[in-house]
């Protein structure tokens, strides 16, 4: 669906609108998309890291005990 579509669509209604408007809509739902987002990630962001963090620690542990076995 292109400018012309939209403009067409909303004129049925009985609107008219600009590009302006058009980018307005646009910014208000990608800010409505990406705030959700990003708590998200702040959430969950930490709890990976700890987890990968700590497979790391295994892993060297793991590593050292198996070359002073050795």
């Amino acid at each position: 669906m292109d400018y012309d579509d939209v403009c067409a669509r909303l004129a049925c209604i009985g609107k008219s609108v600009s590009g302006e408007q058009i980018m307005t809509t646009f910014l208000e739902i990608a800010i409505a998309w990406i705030a959700p987002c990003l708590i998200a990630t702040a959430i969950v962001a930490p709890m990976v890291w700890r987890k990968l963090r700590t497979r790391r620690t295994l892993q060297a542990i793991h590593h050292a005990r198996e070359s002073r076995d050795l």
